[in-house]
């Protein structure tokens, strides 16, 4: 095995490639293949949920893909028996270097599909614990496997081992036979960096040498930043235009090591002109790539701050680089933009974040809107070639195919007349999962769902492959004899949640006086806690997740069209309610009102994502339902309607004001009732106390005896 394993090893480095050894079986069975092998190396991570101590490796813990990042590595061990995880899958197949394997530790093939992980758990709503597990995500995992020529050894069939071993002439006939061996330590330009909390100790040194498509953009920004005189201080009363630089690429491209280059140019140019320089990203692990490229008095130079710091430490001239830009919040993002005056960002199109092509469309409308205003001056750089490793790679080319990483919908490419003249063709279709595993449209379909949202994941492909509950419609067109995805609608169903015994009391009544949380059924539960409707968890009820057209083909009411069809088949098997939770902006408030969808409720808190607040619409169906819209809409409207006495309340508002003074309710709908009733003085700081229901009672009760 390990000289197979090295043979296979030296044929990938020599193509500058990754492979992939999938091992199908008990754990102990696949850590004695691996175990020799891992020994040669000093820079092995393992990816999983046990809490593995293993003396080559680095572990992470697979339900935190943020802190995969940064990392480069000799191998890795995915250990997929207890979780899938595609966004740590993702995320760590770009630390890993040329010649470098993936290990992926499954349960044999044949148990596989159906195998209830603690993925599938943490994401399946209550009452569908039966049905928690990845079978079409991991089925097509298996496919693409196949069509990729992965390597699959399975422990039920100890041939596919032997097998292997008799390909070690084959693959090792093209190799130079000085490379054929495996070295028992490897060299300083093939070790991975250690653990990255700490890049400014780091003595790895970078290549120092750049390809093409680096210099060029390091060039055409150096050149911009110096020609606007970008480090001038000698009139800080003139304000100098606002400059963004975003570079984006898939992951191995070499982004952050660019960002590395210019850091190290500007801070040799610019030495004690008092200007200061950050590097900012989700975390100080994420930033390994861009310090290693430094020396340490570069390093100290630029200093790492937390996202959250920004913005009261750095000042307006000193220069900002962002890495992993597509994982902050946009609204974190636009106010740096009009806070200072020059920001390089970079960030990954593809890969764990899944937010790249999504970010692009929404961040880049508000650039082009600001530049239009004459505020700020900014471009777009684009790196394609892999840096890492050669176009090809079989491990990257596995995932993207697996995860549509890569896919692009199709109808991007028509002009708006063209498709005005194929809506005569135009269908509106239901996939269920097991079709849309099949389906040649599937690729194209969650294409347009990662444009349509910047947050979209690896992990939310799954979801839509297997989660239960998930439904699928799906708008086509055909242009030149070919269908074309061109809208896309994914409902979830919420409800009924059976009342069955909990901590305190019957569940529905748990859930309104704050003492559980059940997963899924967002709707009815925010109509129990926040608007003291529990009656709402008895229904059966459907929440649109994501609704989208492609931008090409708006303007023809696409959106309506689908969302009736999504109406009509709710009201075909009985559904009480359709409803949907969205980011509050006027368009698409003005889209669920054309629809006659009613307001019922609006965050107020904003979204660290979106940077907006949620709202919530909903739609009766049957009776129950259009009396639950009803009431809903009476509660939100009273909202902001004075209160003169206790007796003004209602049955909501009692039942809310009684949860939060005796249980565990919902203090911010307390706190709009409280802040509405007459005389009520009281501070409400962020955080409730006993000490403040104590204090809300005793005035409660002065107020009841004044009213009588």
């Amino acid at each position: 095995m390990q000289s197979w394993l090295s043979a296979l090893s030296n044929a990938n480095k020599a193509k500058q490639h990754r492979q992939v050894v999938w091992l199908a079986g008990e754990h102990h069975w696949a850590w004695q293949l691996i175990n020799p092998w891992l020994a040669n190396f000093k820079c092995n991570v393992y990816v999983g949920q046990t809490d593995l101590k293993h003396a080559h490796l680095t572990c992470c813990k697979a339900s935190k893909p943020s802190t995969l990042l940064g990392y480069e590595s000799d191998n890795v061990v995915f250990d997929a028996h207890h979780g899938l995880f595609p966004d740590a899958l993702t995320a760590i197949s770009g630390t890993i270097l040329p010649g470098g394997l993936l290990f992926f530790l499954t349960p044999p093939l044949t148990d596989y599909p159906k195998y209830a992980d603690e993925f599938a758990k943490a994401r399946t709503s209550l009452g569908f614990e039966d049905h928690c597990n990845n079978q079409h995500t991991i089925e097509r995992l298996i496919e693409c496997a196949g069509q990729h020529k992965i390597t699959i050894i399975e422990q039920s069939k100890p041939e596919s081992l032997a097998l292997l071993l008799g390909h070690l002439k084959t693959i090792t006939s093209h190799l130079d036979p000085i490379n054929t061996t495996c070295s028992t330590q490897a060299s300083q330009d093939d070790q991975a960096v250690n653990h990255p909390s700490t890049p400014e100790t780091s003595n790895t040194k970078a290549d120092a040498s750049a390809t093409a498509e680096q210099q060029a953009i390091f060039d055409h920004i150096i050149s911009s930043l110096q020609t606007r005189d970008t480090f001038s201080n000698s009139n800080p009363e003139i304000q100098p235009q606002h400059s963004v630089h975003v570079i984006t690429a898939d992951r191995g491209r070499g982004k952050s090591h660019l960002l590395g280059m210019l850091a190290e140019a500007l801070i040799n140019s610019n030495i004690d002109n008092g200007i200061n320089y950050y590097l900012c990203a989700p975390n100080k692990a994420a930033t390994h790539a861009v310090y290693k490229h430094l020396s340490p008095s570069q390093q100290q130079a630029l200093k790492f701050i937390a996202p959250e710091n920004l913005a009261s430490t750095a000042t307006p001239v000193d220069v900002i680089f962002i890495d992993e830009a597509a994982s902050l919040p946009i609204g974190q993002l636009i106010s740096w933009i009009s806070q200072f005056h020059n920001l390089i960002m970079a960030t990954t199109t593809h890969g764990y974040e899944g937010t790249g092509k999504g970010f692009q469309i929404r961040f880049f409308e508000h650039l082009n809107s600001q530049a239009k205003q004459g505020f700020l001056s900014w471009q777009h750089h684009t790196l394609s070639t892999p840096v890492r490793y050669q176009i090809n790679d079989p491990l990257e080319n596995w995932l993207f195919d697996a995860f549509c990483l890569d896919a692009e919908p199709s109808a991007l490419a028509f002009s708006l007349d063209t498709i005005k003249n194929a809506l005569n063709t135009l269908q509106n279709i239901q996939l269920d999962q097991a079709q849309l595993a099949q389906s040649s449209l599937l690729k194209p379909i969650f294409a347009l769902l990662v444009q349509a949202h910047y947050q979209t994941k690896p992990s939310d492909l799954r979801d839509v492959l297997d989660a239960p509950g998930m439904h699928l419609f799906v708008q086509t067109i055909i242009i030149d004899k070919q269908q074309h995805v061109i809208g896309v609608c994914l409902i979830n169903d919420e409800g009924p949640v059976a009342n069955e015994p909990s901590s305190h009391g019957p569940l529905h009544q748990d859930i309104l006086n704050g003492y559980r949380r059940p997963r899924g059924h967002l709707m009815p539960q925010v109509l129990t806690h926040h608007m003291g409707e529990p009656d709402a968890l008895a229904f059966k009820g459907a929440r649109i997740v994501r609704i989208a057209i492609l931008d090409n083909a708006k303007r023809f009411g696409l959106a309506s069209t689908l969302l009736t069809t999504v109406k009509n088949h709710c009201q075909t098997q009985h559904y009480d309610y359709l409803g949907s939770s969205y980011a509050d902006t006027p368009d698409v408030s003005a889209f669920w009102a054309s629809n006659q969808f009613s307001s019922i409720r609006q965050g107020n808190k904003q979204d660290k994502a979106s940077g907006t607040q949620s709202a919530l619409v909903i739609k009766g169906l049957s009776k129950e339902g259009k009396q639950l819209e009803e009431s809903s809409v009476t509660f939100f409207q009273q909202a902001n309607k004075p209160i003169e006495k206790m007796s003004d309340l209602n049955q909501q508002e009692a039942r809310l004001l009684t949860a939060f003074l005796e249980h565990n309710g919902s203090y911010e709908s307390a706190k709009t009732i409280l802040s509405r009733m007459k005389g009520f003085d009281l501070p409400l700081p962020k955080k409730a106390s006993k000490e403040l229901k104590q204090a809300i009672n005793s005035w409660l009760e002065n107020c009841c005896s004044t009213d009588e």
